[in-house]
């Protein structure tokens, strides 16, 4: 519920994908779960924020070519999408590396106005703050759970 407050309240740009963020480290309900879902969460995010740059580096000059950006697109959300069907651990690095990468390289990233790459940057680095911050509280809870049923 804090971090629903915060998010209506703070003037948070980009913020669902860190919103959701929050939602994914919740899902398992226990603190070893949540420690886990934390890491592929942090994981995949890196994993597509690299394919991204990985993306806008290799094509740099010609990245006003919508066929090869198309294709180099294509082919990095192909292999995310071959990890989301393997599932498990797999599938949850799949899923964070896809929207990682689809959301800065569709919507910000402009060929011949402007780059993805700030956009990446700060995708990244709220994800990796929110899901850290999330994964502290879920911690503070455990401990204090922990103290409340040994008494």
């Amino acid at each position: 519920m804090l971090a629903f407050l915060i998010f209506q309240f703070g003037d948070l740009s980009d913020s669902v994908s860190a919103q959701a963020s929050i939602f994914i480290v919740l899902t398992p309900m226990t603190f070893i779960g949540a420690m886990a879902a934390a890491k592929i969460r942090i994981s995949g995010t890196l994993l597509g924020c690299l394919a991204g740059m990985a993306i806008q580096l290799g094509l740099s000059s010609w990245a006003n070519n919508g066929l090869l950006f198309l294709m180099a697109f294509a082919i990095a959300v192909g292999f995310f999408a071959w990890l989301l069907a393997l599932g498990g651990v797999k599938g949850g690095l799949g899923f964070s590396a896809m929207s990682a990468l689809a959301v800065p390289l569709t919507t910000t990233f402009q060929p011949g106005q402007q780059d993805a790459f700030f956009a990446i940057v700060y995708r990244f680095s709220s994800i990796t703050f929110t899901v850290i911050l999330t994964s502290l509280a879920i911690w503070l809870v455990h401990c204090v759970l922990v103290r409340v049923i040994k008494v």
